[in-house]
């Protein structure tokens, strides 16, 4: 598990407890607080350094409503708004920024972020109306690509002005909402202007790209193929006003050299 606590010495706004608690999604409100047991071994030590925590940062956490009201007796917790991996990154900032008493602070990353999205597309017009395609090959082999606009990965390159590709919109969606699972015999699916994908393990992307019908793919044939590494692959995933500014930095350069 990863939580994020802020110790003490840290600035606090006076209303911290309660605006945490404004923000809690609606299903979470109900349950309370939150906190997670602190394992044994570790008990001792945080007694020690006499560390607690004034705010816990759960805002991308999937089991939030089941595991508020055990993370609550912790410190007040900062949920999501909307829903698991609704909110966009606008507003997760603004809301830490709030509830860590540095509004100021969030609102001046949301600009930096901002600007540097501006000068990606003022830096790279020729991505304006291109496709792309996008999505995870797991450990096992199966190859996975987005196929909903609303996909975090997918907005990153819209914002861009690039557009997903509408043969994989229209394909259903497997056990994980917003993905699509492509058959070997149906590789040919994931062509487009640009074809992304990332790999769990080294052992996928050796035996994906040995494959002759992934070989014939026009994108990969082409050379409009790009291997994302996973860190980036999760920037641009999960994105937040730093990793969207590492993400521009990583994958466009990538995408730019495929295209040249």
């Amino acid at each position: 598990m990863r939580w994020r606590l802020v110790p003490r010495g840290v600035r606090r706004d006076p209303h911290r407890h309660r605006r945490a608690r404004d923000h809690r999604g609606p299903r979470v409100a109900a349950a309370g607080g939150v906190r997670r047991p602190v394992p044994r071994h570790r008990r001792g030590r945080r007694a020690r350094r006499g560390a607690a925590a004034h705010l816990i940062l759960a805002t991308d956490r999937q089991r939030l409503a089941d595991e508020y009201e055990q993370l609550s007796q912790i410190a007040p917790t900062l949920s999501w708004a909307e829903g698991y991996n609704q909110d966009d990154w606008t507003t997760t900032t603004t809301r830490v920024g709030e509830a860590l008493g540095r509004a100021d602070e969030a609102q001046a990353q949301l600009t930096r972020t901002n600007d540097a999205i501006a000068a990606a597309i003022d830096a790279h017009p020729q991505l304006a109306g291109l496709t792309f395609t996008l999505g995870p090959v797991t450990a096992d082999g199966a190859v996975n690509t987005i196929n909903s606009t609303a996909d975090a990965s997918a907005e990153f390159l819209a914002q861009l002005g690039m557009e997903l590709s509408p043969t994989v919109t229209s394909l259903p969606s497997s056990g994980i909402p917003g993905r699509a699972v492509i058959s070997p015999e149906e590789l040919e699916l994931l062509d487009a202007d640009v074809l992304l994908l990332t790999f769990n393990t080294p052992e996928a992307r050796t035996t994906l790209e040995a494959n002759e019908l992934f070989q014939r793919v026009p994108a990969v044939r082409d050379g409009r193929y790009v291997a994302l590494d996973l860190p980036i692959a999760l920037a641009i995933g999960f994105p937040s006003a730093l990793s969207i500014r590492y993400g521009l930095e990583q994958v466009l350069p990538e995408v730019a050299a495929a295209l040249a």
